[in-house]
């Protein structure tokens, strides 16, 4: 193998990788001001799905899994998260964290 085809390979799986990565990302949703009660009647409507619901006014983010059934559970927040609705939210120049 030629260092151009070996070149083009590692080119290749870095892009299926990147792209696979953005697919598992969860949903971002917005609910300022919001109570427990609010955030789950606004999570049953993403059905089957991970999100991540920020709270720009407390800045804090949220993480809830909705099952087909529309049975909403809490998860835990993890870094990465967090750190990915920073970058949506940069342009706010406010820093969100884990709610507790």
């Amino acid at each position: 193998m030629t260092y151009n085809s070996i070149a083009r390979i590692l080119a290749g799986m870095a892009l299926v990788a990147s792209s696979s990565s953005f697919a598992a990302l969860p949903t971002t949703i917005e609910c300022n001001d919001c109570n427990d009660t609010q955030r789950g009647q606004l999570a049953k409507n993403y059905l089957d799905q991970t999100l991540l619901m920020v709270d720009v006014v407390s800045r804090t983010v949220n993480k809830f899994t909705v099952d087909k059934q529309g049975n909403v559970s809490q998860n835990q927040v993890s870094l990465g998260d967090v750190n990915h609705v920073n970058r949506i939210y940069d342009h706010r120049k406010t820093t969100l964290r884990a709610a507790k």
